[in-house]
């Protein structure tokens, strides 16, 4: 029997028995729509069952997640007769799939008789009960059921969804504590709150410990309540939310005189421990009632604060007056954009056809992290602006030379109050309606709705500086986002093809065994050699060394064939080392770097041109190497490290001009540079195919006009081909050369290669990692050695260039190939541009093929690894000994790969801690296999950890 889990696509053998029963599979975490998990049969004739749909379904093995927050509460008869709020402003949830609230109920002290809990209505723990229809709890329509042995609660949603965050809270605040009578004993009762989701996991617990005392002893039938504290600074009236954090004045009412043996009594750690408040602090109101005042110099973090009268000699307490002090000094600054770090300043341009339209102000701007944000505030600026004639859109467009003001209006789907003040230029938002905070997701989703348009004519900056305020009226730092208006086109006043009859193409000569001085095949230290007579027919020597592109060299002994000096003989592909040999000059050293490590390896190579360009002659002029290195990290080596030793392998690659018929054109286009900017783009097309891209640079600007040259990647058909020329500038706008370019193509003396680079292969910590070039052209691997993969249709000469360095260089047969390439640590963990060129070996004719890939194998000094928007692969290095500290993997599932690497001599370190600054549960994977032979679910926790951020987000 076999299952599949796509559809179908592709089928797997399953375990278990050949029976209809006892056969199975496992299916990983993750939800899977109806008709994606199928299972058949077949017989040994290959006669196949009809096809079982296992439907739509979800795996869920992670539990809801909580922030655990336990505390105690001494509690007397008064509080106990009234109630006593068990989980008030515990918001313990961060998760949105919270199916069950469970409450479980114990302790030492628990009194089955007269314990209560409050729901709807107050239900004695001591026996079952449960409501099967809805009730409200705390707004929320629910149903419940507890069970008096396990004494375990469980609340439901009534319509069998989901508990939002805020139904969480409203419950939470709702539950109750209270007895039935006056006969309660004292001790302790503890109610354990945990979440469920549907598939049964569970959350971590909160705990509410109570502390019953005098649980018998009647109440005194006298009120106090707390009225206000000084500098109460919430942007709400008397919300006891302030940022004052070097204590608090808290003010209150009695309604009747203290009588004998009654004091007056002060708590701030929600009635743990309690203070007397002096007697010179209360004054009569002369109507019967008193006030007091109590300064507490401690009161600087948030806290439960109460009062209460208490006798000293019965014990009896008055029923506690109760206050949450909220103490916030923590602003919120605002991000602009998700590159790593806080981004306080984002440039943007616009265009002429988004300026009728409207442009997104802040596309790129985070999520605040936090829920308690009260407005948006934003000042409208730069030197351009023009009031009467730009506009913002919220709801609706306005000018910015008149103050405007609207109420109760939607704004990225958010009920919304703002005004506009023309004088300050600083537009306000805050919510509408009896909620008075916005959450995370609502400030983010207002701020991608606010669009700028404008009907001027004045191009350059507009600026937008905008921040938070919170409930203590903490307001954060300001971002300011410049958004640059260019209507400016530059023009192109001309294109005209560049004929030429000849192209340019590769090739390579090795030089043979058995031509240098003091070794067979090894150019050992200090030797030369003159390699003139192996200079290609044709050509001068000073013709072949201006043609010379790179070099490709192994490091050896003096006896590379008897198998070297200390086992330094090497003569695989995989550990040879490319130069690029672009702008050496005659006479000049140059190093080449290779990776053995703990060693760099390396020599100081100089090639000569005799005086009359005659002759062209080698040197290895010296060899040296380096512990503890790598080769981007460094520019020479360590000349203390000298060896004999020699260079041998060696290839020289050099260009060379191919007598075929043109095919691919050259074009010469000239443009006024005053309004070009750097990154602007001049693109040469056939009808709508792209034949070639040119991106200026800073020597492409300036006044005047400018002239750029743009090759044809593709070799056109023969015949007459009309070309179009398109100038198109960084903010969008386009023009177009009013004229066509003429082209045409001889005919093809032969078909190029037509190569292709489908796949690349790279093995990492033992395992192949095999990926396919998507539709974003991308590939990424963090293997030392990678492998691209491909075909073609003609033996080519091909080359690999990745970041401007050639580290591949050969011959390849018609058919599907593989070419092996060794980073050798030469690059740095990054993300770059792949260059692969196939001149074909018959007709001359070239194709090139790019793409990017992600390089990911970290170097041991690397601080912080920045991943791509694609699946990335990405092995650090250990951080605890100056490696990898940080890695931000970017969009796409990325795996991380722990592993050990070299880090110092003689020793080698495990991977220690890493901040994983995204990591995505369900779709970002951790690869310890390296490290960990036995890793399971049950000693994860010694390995690794997860800490969320206030948003829940891992």
């Amino acid at each position: 029997w076999e299952y599949s889990v796509d559809g179908g696509v592709t089928w797997n053998t399953g375990t278990g028995g050949t029976s209809s029963t006892n056969v199975q599979f496992t299916l990983p975490e993750d939800s899977y729509s109806n008709n994606q998990v199928q299972v058949r049969t077949s017989d040994e004739a290959g006669n196949i069952s009809a096809i079982f749909n296992l439907g739509a379904l979800k795996i869920d093995s992670t539990a809801p997640v909580t922030s655990p927050q336990n505390r105690t509460l001494e509690v007397n008869n008064a509080n106990a007769t009234n109630g006593v709020s068990l989980f008030e402003h515990t918001i313990s949830s961060y998760s949105t799939d919270i199916y069950t609230i469970n409450i479980t109920i114990g302790g030492t002290g628990l009194d089955t008789t007269n314990d209560q809990i409050v729901l709807d209505t107050e239900q004695n723990v001591g026996s079952d009960f449960s409501v099967a229809s809805a009730v409200n709890i705390g707004g929320v329509s629910v149903i419940y059921n507890y069970n008096s042995t396990t004494k375990k609660l469980d609340i439901k949603k009534s319509d069998g969804s989901d508990f939002t965050r805020d139904e969480i809270t409203s419950i939470e605040n709702a539950l109750k504590y209270k007895i039935a009578s006056s006969t309660a004993s004292d001790g302790q009762r503890t109610f354990s709150l945990t979440f469920e989701d549907r598939a049964g996991n569970v959350s971590n617990s909160s705990t509410t410990t109570i502390n019953g005392n005098n649980l018998s002893i009647v109440a005194l039938v006298i009120a106090v309540a707390i009225t206000s504290i000084s500098a109460d600074t919430g942007v709400y009236n008397n919300d006891y939310v302030t940022n004052d954090s070097d204590g608090l004045t808290i003010n209150g009412t009695i309604n009747a005189a203290l009588g004998a043996n009654e004091i007056l009594e002060y708590s701030k750690d929600n009635g743990i421990t309690w203070s007397t408040i002096n007697n010179s602090s209360i004054a009569n109101n002369g109507d019967g009632t008193y006030s007091f005042s109590h300064t507490d110099n401690a009161l600087t973090s948030d806290a439960t604060i109460k009062v209460r009268v208490r006798n000293t000699v019965t014990s009896a307490e008055s029923l506690e007056a109760t206050q949450l002090i909220d103490i916030d000094t923590t602003s919120v600054d605002v991000d602009l954009s998700s590159t790593n770090g806080t981004q306080t300043t984002d440039t943007t341009t616009m265009n002429s056809t988004e300026a009728i339209s409207g442009k997104i102000i802040f596309e790129d701007i985070q999520s605040p992290a936090v829920d308690d944000i009260v407005s948006i505030n934003i000042t409208v600026g730069g030197s351009n602006l023009d009031t009467t004639n730009d506009a913002i859109v919220l709801n609706a467009e306005h000018t910015l030379d008149s103050d405007f003001n609207s109420s109760n209006v939607t704004v990225g789907g958010v009920s919304v109050d703002y005004s506009f003040v023309a004088t300050t230029k600083i537009l306000t938002i805050t919510r509408n309606g009896s909620d008075e905070t916005f959450t995370s997701e609502e400030v983010q989703n207002i701020q991608k709705a606010i669009l700028f348009k404008t009907t001027s004519n004045v191009e350059g900056d507009r600026e937008f500086t905008i921040s938070y305020t919170d409930v203590a009226n903490n307001t954060g730092a300001t971002a300011t986002q410049t958004v640059n208006v260019d209507f400016t086109v530059p023009t192109i006043s001309s294109a005209s093809v560049v004929v030429s009859l000849t192209s340019t193409g590769y090739d390579v000569i090795d030089l043979p065994a058995g031509i240098f001085g003091g070794s067979a095949d090894v150019l050992n230290t200090g030797e030369n050699v003159d390699i003139t007579s192996y200079i290609p027919d044709g050509m001068t020597a000073t013709e072949f060394f201006n043609a010379l592109i790179s070099m490709r060299v192994n490091w050896g002994g003096k006896n590379v064939a008897g198998g070297g000096v200390n086992g330094n003989a090497v003569s695989s592909d995989i550990n040879a080392t490319y130069q690029t040999l672009d702008g050496i000059t005659s006479g000049n050293t140059f190093l080449i770097k290779f990776t053995d490590l703990p060693f760099i390896k390396g020599a100081n190579v100089r090639f000569t041109l005799s005086a009359d360009g005659s002759t062209l002659t080698i040197r290895n002029v010296s060899a040296q190497y380096d512990q503890n290195e790598l080769p981007y990290e460094n520019t020479s080596l360590d000349t203390n490290y000298n060896g004999d030793y020699g260079l041998t392998n060696i290839k020289l690659y050099y260009q060379k001009q191919l007598n075929v018929v043109d095919t691919s054109p050259d074009v010469d286009v000239t443009y006024e540079g005053t309004n070009a900017k750097v990154g602007d783009t001049i693109k040469l097309y056939e009808g709508n195919t792209l034949l070639a891209t040119y991106t200026l640079t800073a020597s492409n600007v300036g006044a005047g006009n400018h002239t750029v040259r743009l090759s044809s990647i593709i070799s056109l058909s023969e015949g007459v081909h009309n070309l179009t020329v398109k100038y198109e500038d960084t903010a969008g706008n386009e023009s177009t050369l009013n004229s066509s370019v003429q082209f045409t193509a001889g005919a093809e003396a032969g078909q190029p290669s037509n190569m292709k680079i489908t796949g690349l292969r790279a093995t990492e910590t033992g395992v192949e990692q095999d990926q396919l070039l998507d539709s974003n052209n991308y590939l990424s691997t963090s293997g030392e050695i990678i492998n691209l993969y491909g075909v073609q249709d003609s033996a080519s000469f091909i080359t690999v260039e990745i970041d401007g360095k050639l580290l591949y260089a050969n011959n390849v047969s018609k058919g599907s190939f593989e070419l092996e390439i060794a980073n050798q640590w030469v690059l740095a963990p990054g993300v770059y541009d792949v260059v692969v060129t196939s001149t074909n070996s018959n007709t001359g004719v070239v194709t090139t093929q790019t793409f990017k890939m992600g390089w990911f194998n970290g170097g041991h000094a690397q601080d912080t690894i920045t991943g791509s928007a694609y699946d990335d692969h990405i092995a650090p290095d250990s951080s605890g000994n100056g490696g990898v500290d940080t890695i931000t993997t970017g969009d796409g599932n990325d795996t991380v790969y722990l592993r050990t690497i070299f880090k110092s001599a003689n020793m080698n370190n495990d991977a220690s801690t890493y901040v994983i600054t995204d990591f995505t549960i369900g779709k970002d994977k951790i690869n310890a296999n390296d490290i960990v032979s036995n890793l399971s679910l049950s000693n994860i926790s010694g390995y690794a950890s997860i800490s969320y951020n206030s948003n829940g987000d891992a």
